[in-house]
């Protein structure tokens, strides 16, 4: 079976390029649903001598990692790609070069490095629509979301996530929703649930933890030391209209200012009446697309302190700034801020 699934791999498929690179000799590599990952990885496979890809959810075989490493001896191989792994092998193959790929961040393998492959953003979305226009790229991608082929087919993301996710996890997403701001608020949606259902408060939190897990929903965490309060998002922000049936434009811009932000690698924060804060550029972001500028820079003047040095503003309004005694305020668009400020 090896042999054939060694003479008998998966093409590449196409590919444009992602910001994020490969560097270690031994990559466990994390991502969401439809993210890109096993692209990445047959890409990987491409560009080096004597590589073999295998798919460890492929359902016509189970891996026997005892016979893989006996086999990449026999064969010589000299980089391995394991797709779709869901638990830590007993034993891993002698390889100058390994990647391994899973959708649960909580998987730790000594001696591999841990990378994280987010969908999109917004920049890397410009380059796979081919579309320069920066009002026509910003309403694609508003509409199809950060995966990688939900701009073709939004059944695909709504399939996939259903397939991945029991039905308490797609009950308690669809109550939570239901709370503006999608503040998280699992003692809310407990009772809602146990309403119609028997349900325990450990079995609802273990679900969230696993929905974080494989990259469904993400946490913006409050600056607060002393707050536990938190903000769930969608790592996809489509997602969201799976689950809700009104439209709120802004809070899905909200959400994508999130994945924007944590792209960066930086644990994202909200900070009292900012949707999100920056500690070390000491940057507080307020997501107003529809808000009258004067409006919106008179909350600014509200909330402008010597602890905060810029106040963002996310707007549809023209590009403009505004020295203030303690700060400096900023009006930008969702573009501007995700391709330049960001950068």
């Amino acid at each position: 079976m090896l042999k054939f699934l060694y003479e008998n791999q998966p093409k590449e498929r196409s590919f444009i390029p992602r910001k994020l690179e490969i560097k270690s000799a031994k990559t466990l590599l994390f991502g969401s649903i439809l993210s890109g990952k096993t692209s990445l990885g047959l890409k990987w496979c491409s560009e080096r001598k004597n590589a073999f890809y295998i798919d460890a959810s492929d359902l016509r075989y189970n891996i026997d990692f005892k016979a893989l490493c006996e086999f990449v001896r026999q064969q010589n191989i000299s980089a391995l790609c394991v797709d779709n792994l869901k638990v830590n092998p007993e034993i891993l193959p002698d390889c100058e070069e390994i990647l391994l790929i899973s959708r649960q961040k909580s998987l730790k393998i000594a001696g591999f490095e841990s990378v994280l492959l987010s969908g999109l953003d917004f920049e890397e979305f410009i380059a796979f629509s081919k579309n320069s226009d920066e009002s026509t790229a910003f309403a694609a991608f508003m509409s199809s979301g950060n995966s990688l082929p939900t701009a073709l087919s939004r059944e695909l993301l709504a399939y996939s996530v259903f397939a991945n996710t029991s039905e308490l996890g797609l009950k308690a997403l669809s109550t939570n929703c239901l709370y503006e701001s999608l503040n998280f608020n699992a003692i809310a949606v407990f009772r809602e649930l146990k309403e119609k259902s028997k349900l325990s408060k450990n079995a609802l939190y273990s679900e969230f933890e696993v929905l974080e897990d494989k990259g469904i929903i993400a946490f913006a965490r409050n600056y607060d030391e002393n707050s536990r309060f938190k903000r769930m998002y969608f790592c996809d922000f489509a997602l969201r209209k799976l689950f809700v049936l009104g439209k709120n434009p802004r809070k899905i811009i909200e959400n994508m200012v999130f994945c924007e932000l944590a792209k960066t690698g930086e644990q994202v924060y909200f900070k009292g009446e900012f949707d999100f804060y920056l500690p070390k550029s000491r940057a507080g972001v307020l997501v107003l697309p529809f808000l009258p500028p004067e409006l919106a820079l008179l909350r600014a003047k509200k909330l402008a302190n010597d602890e905060i040095k810029e106040i963002i503003i996310i707007s549809n309004a023209t590009a403009k700034s505004e020295n203030l005694s303690s700060c400096v305020v900023r009006f930008m668009s969702f573009a501007t801020f995700a391709v330049g400020y960001l950068e």
